[in-house]
């Protein structure tokens, strides 16, 4: 094994350059390093480090959603203009649980899919049913 003396990254034996700091290898010894050394880097990599749950926690209201709050939640998103807004509200608010908050968004994704589809399967039918009496009703030009 082959160590930088820049950063004292452990390379590859034959290796000519540094993979963490690209520079030059010239010294195959292990560079000697005092334990202080270890502790101070230790240390400071632990005081940049945040709590990750701590984090987590702020970021999102992540408790679970109550069975009665979610038969709420769907009584109301059926109540046709009312549960879009609803669906909007919820979804986008900062104060909503994570559940329902993607619950909503997710609501409003397949709500928007089944819009389009509707479109056009109307558009398909309406004309299939024009080509297809529009020969049906067809009164040639002597019968008047």
């Amino acid at each position: 094994m082959v160590y930088c003396t820049h950063c004292n990254a452990q390379n590859n034996s034959g290796s000519t350059y540094c993979y963490v700091c690209k520079t030059g290898l010239t010294n195959s010894q292990p560079p000697q390093i005092s334990p202080q050394f270890h502790h101070n880097h230790y240390n400071n990599y632990h005081q940049k480090t945040p709590n990750l749950f701590e984090a987590f926690k702020k970021v999102k209201n992540t408790e679970p959603v109550s069975l009665w709050n979610w038969v709420l939640t769907l009584f109301l998103l059926s109540i046709p203009v009312a549960g879009i807004i609803l669906a909007f509200v919820w979804g986008f608010s900062d104060s909503e649980k994570q559940s329902k908050s993607n619950f909503c968004k997710a609501y409003l994704i397949m709500l928007g899919i089944s819009i389009v589809l509707w479109v056009g399967f109307m558009i398909v039918s309406t004309l299939f049913f024009h080509a297809l009496f529009e020969s049906f009703f067809y009164v040639p030009e002597q019968y008047f």
